[in-house]
């Protein structure tokens, strides 16, 4: 499957925690698992900042790993982009 782009709404707080994180991981709301599921490596992913009403950064996907946590936010599993920012 060739190249997809997708846009990830997020807050600059949340872009911020992404960032000091090397963008390593990425977490998404469960109404959207479905769709983050579809994610694959060398797809590109556009942050688009809703407090600040632009795109902030993009970056590549190097590696999936698909984990899931509960709705108390236990980990038992957790989904891994490795991106190049």
């Amino acid at each position: 499957m060739g190249k997809t782009y997708w846009m990830l709404v997020t807050t600059q707080e949340n872009l911020d925690i992404t960032r000091s994180r090397g963008f390593s991981v990425q977490g998404v709301d469960t109404k959207n698992r479905r769709k983050a599921l579809r994610i694959g490596p060398e797809d590109r992913v556009l942050y688009y900042v809703s407090d600040k009403k632009g795109f902030a950064a993009t970056a590549t996907v190097t590696q999936i790993i698909s984990k899931i946590t509960n709705e108390f936010g236990n980990i038992t599993t957790i989904r891994k982009h490795s991106l190049i920012g």
